[in-house]
């Protein structure tokens, strides 16, 4: 405890008045779109690698592991699927959306069934 005013430590309060958008940044903790600007459409992208994920064979190219719900590929899938692409490297920083558009592609062909819940 400060015996005289010198001794204080303690600056003074400073307040901010947060309105809605302490919902969206806050509590959801999520980028609004009028900050953000409008989502690139990527469904090309998105047709694209859910070709080349349909030609990878199970086991073959790439592995599943169901509890975990996660794919791994093979040293032979990751060549098939630089050939096709046509890039030297899949995990490459440049070629990281690559890897992750692949990724999703095999999961949504092996984990996600119209009308049955899993």
């Amino acid at each position: 405890m400060a015996q005289e005013s010198k001794e204080k430590v303690q600056r003074e309060l400073d307040f901010a008045i947060v309105d809605e958008v302490d919902n969206i940044l806050i509590d959801e903790a999520r980028t609004p779109l009028i900050i953000s600007g409008p989502a690139p459409d990527k469904s090309q992208d998105y047709k694209k690698f859910s070709k080349i994920a349909s030609k990878l064979k199970l086991e073959d190219d790439y592995q599943v592991d169901a509890k975990r719900q996660s794919i791994a590929l093979t040293e032979v899938g990751i060549d098939k699927v630089e050939k096709n692409l046509k890039i030297d490297n899949l995990y490459a920083e440049e070629n990281q959306i690559y890897s992750h558009l692949l990724e999703n592609a095999i999961k949504a062909e092996n984990f996600y069934f119209k009308k049955i819940n899993m």
